[in-house]
């Protein structure tokens, strides 16, 4: 991350990008992060730490697609393609980084 120098802007929060998904999860309790890249200790790039961070206490659970909402985080647009279509979901907001918030319809019982 740069600054300029002089300009008194506050850094940005960890996780910052994800803060506007917020205002679509009143109420929700739990949600997934839905990705197709390597979330080992040594590959992993921060985003789902991230996440859980600042949209706490919402949990985030990685790769559980059964939540009405999710955070989806593809490198290849074909795998973001079908897991879209297979789940249902449409997209509710999105991010400058290629990540978004989809929400799908849930069988209610």
């Amino acid at each position: 991350m740069s600054q300029v120098i002089g300009q008194k802007e506050p850094p940005l929060e960890p996780g910052s990008q994800f803060a506007h998904f917020a205002e679509h999860l009143e109420g929700q309790t739990h949600i997934g992060f839905l990705t197709d890249k390597d979330m080992s200790a040594e590959n992993n790039d921060g985003f789902f730490s991230q996440t859980q961070y600042i949209l706490a206490p919402v949990i985030v659970e990685l790769n559980v697609p059964k939540h009405e909402y999710s955070v989806v985080d593809y490198t290849n647009y074909k795998h973001l393609l079908y897991t879209m279509r297979l789940l249902k979901a449409k997209r509710i907001a999105h991010n400058e980084y290629g990540q978004a918030l989809v929400q799908r319809k849930l069988n209610k019982k």
